[in-house]
């Protein structure tokens, strides 16, 4: 199922209170957040989902290889992440 409440709650315990920013994007986080995002945009409004699902999942895996070249843990375990978050989307 979709994590979208686990990762909006972990996104809200990890606010500082001296967090001087008046916006957080929930689409950095969450890629369900960011379909609803990119496929809201009027000059993608066009693509069907599906295809912008799968241009995401390539750009995913180039973050990927980038962030497993420079040996990057965190980076790619927050691309695998957000990789296994569209394979839930797509199997939902």
């Amino acid at each position: 199922m979709l994590d979208v409440k686990e990762d909006l709650t972990q996104l809200i315990q990890k606010i500082d209170p001296s967090y001087s920013k008046n916006q957080i994007f929930f689409n950095e986080i969450n890629e369900f957040a960011h379909l609803l995002y990119v496929s809201s945009e009027k000059e993608l409004i066009h693509i069907p989902i599906e295809d912008i699902i799968q241009l995401r999942i390539n750009e995913l895996l180039d973050i990927l290889l980038l962030a497993q070249s420079l040996h990057d843990t965190k980076w790619v375990n927050e691309t695998e992440k957000r990789l296994l978050q569209l394979t839930e989307l797509i199997h939902f």
